[in-house]
């Protein structure tokens, strides 16, 4: 598939689909082992080691956003609690369970705090 200045995308088949001003398409990817030099120019990269990034920042953005101001005293035992548990429980899934697909520390703790809210 091409991407083209245009904002058409070119699939394999033929078809071309043309996205309106107001659309933004992301993707996200493991690697660029097969992209040509053409489509690696037209997209905007960020990078981050998933090592450079803990869950403790996550954890404290998650915090500011939605611990209500009277549970604000207890943030400290809140992340006390996860730096207790989190690495262990993390440790348990990818040892012992059966992921149907691969996750990685970042998207175990997106999926934890979903279920919290």
């Amino acid at each position: 598939t091409v991407l083209d200045d245009n904002k058409k995308l070119c699939l394999n088949s033929g078809e071309i689909i043309k996205m309106s001003d107001n659309m933004t398409m992301m993707f996200e990817t493991e690697d660029l082992d097969n992209a040509s030099p053409a489509t690696v120019s037209r997209v905007g990269m960020i990078y981050c080691e998933t090592r450079n990034i803990g869950y403790q920042s996550i954890i404290t953005i998650w915090c500011k956003q939605y611990i209500n101001a009277q549970y604000q005293p207890y943030i400290s035992y809140i992340n006390e609690l996860f730096d207790w548990l989190y690495p262990v429980l993390t440790s348990y899934i990818v040892k012992y369970c059966k992921q149907p697909v691969i996750l990685y520390s970042q998207e175990l703790i997106f999926s934890l705090l979903k279920l919290l809210n």
